[in-house]
């Protein structure tokens, strides 16, 4: 086999940094009853997104970065709330659209820290609060938590905190009912959001098929690129690489892939990509297999994690 770079590998994650969410700001600090800021512990910070609000960033929102946004002072006040307040806030984001500095705020505790912070910002207009569900440890925590328990479940993930949000959003390759039971009490949740991408949707397996040994990625992996024959046995459901030598390369398939009797490589969509006995090109890279994970091939603690497949034949089935 021959391997060329591209070796990095390719996380989808929350965005902390945001744009644009609409609301009211609150009124200058010291206007309030007794000299408190106006309204009460989180009176008149901007409401959290609703479910069919569209994503500040998540739904095409950007543009850059407001230039009233450059200064150290934002720089200082995210790096005070992301290191000394985390249990009291929820994290912040910028609204470039706006110009303004978004500080999380759970709960009065939170409110007091937003209040100073507010005061001492050399552009305190600029300084606004929205409502939050949770502080910065406990979303972090929560994330440990649910990624722990899924990771039980046998299919790929990813997620994080989605700071604008206040939740935990986790994007799951495999059947939503077996991560609901995973799990458990911190399915129905509100601060936990469970989806399945629509890259990770599997079609059932083609009669006549059997489903390839792996529970890859579908919608994520490495992209370093691999060249070799394609061998397999389709009886047993295996397929591996083999390079000019004959020496086989042990081999994780997606989730949903399959082979037909003639040996021809379908992916989880029931489209076929090559044949045995075919050249073919593999984007992926090497990994140490978890505990209890199958692969295609000889043995052996690692395998080539197929990202994706193409034939390199003259009319073979990938073309």
């Amino acid at each position: 086999m021959r391997q060329r770079g591209r070796t990095t590998l390719a996380v989808v994650v929350a965005a902390v940094v945001l744009s644009a969410c609409g609301g009211p700001s609150l009124g200058p600090v010291g206007e309030g009853p007794d000299d408190t800021a106006a309204g009460g512990p989180v009176d008149g910070c901007r409401p959290p997104l609703g479910e069919d609000d569209p994503h500040p960033i998540q739904d095409g929102g950007g543009g850059g970065q407001h230039p009233a946004l450059d200064g150290d002072w934002v720089q200082n006040t995210a790096e005070e709330v992301q290191t000394e307040h985390v249990d009291v806030l929820g994290g912040l984001w910028l609204d470039n659209e706006a110009g303004e500095l978004v500080i999380m705020v759970p709960g009065a505790a939170g409110r007091e820290v937003f209040e100073r912070l507010r005061a001492e910002a050399p552009e305190p207009e600029r300084v606004v609060c929205m409502e939050a569900a949770a502080t910065a440890t406990e979303l972090e925590e929560l994330q440990r938590e649910v990624f722990s328990r899924l990771s039980d479940a046998g299919a790929n993930m990813s997620g994080g905190v989605d700071v604008v949000r206040s939740v935990v959003e986790v994007m799951f390759e495999g059947d939503p009912e077996t991560a609901r039971d995973a799990l458990g009490d911190l399915a129905d949740d509100p601060r936990v959001r469970l989806t399945v991408p629509p890259c990770a949707e599997v079609e059932p397996t083609p009669e006549g098929a059997v489903d390839l040994v792996g529970d890859g990625s579908n919608c994520q992996g490495m992209d370093a690129l691999l060249i070799g024959t394609l061998a397999g046995d389709p009886a047993s459901g295996c397929a591996w690489f083999e390079d000019d030598q004959g020496q086989p390369q042990t081999v994780l398939w997606p989730r949903g892939w399959s082979i037909t009797e003639d040996g021809t490589i379908l992916d989880h969509r029931g489209e076929p990509r090559a044949a045995i006995g075919d050249e073919v090109e593999s984007g992926g890279g090497h990994s140490t297999l978890r505990e209890g994970q199958r692969a295609c091939g000889m043995g052996g603690d690692g395998a080539w994690i197929v990202s994706s497949l193409t034939s390199v034949e003259e009319g073979g089935a990938g073309e």
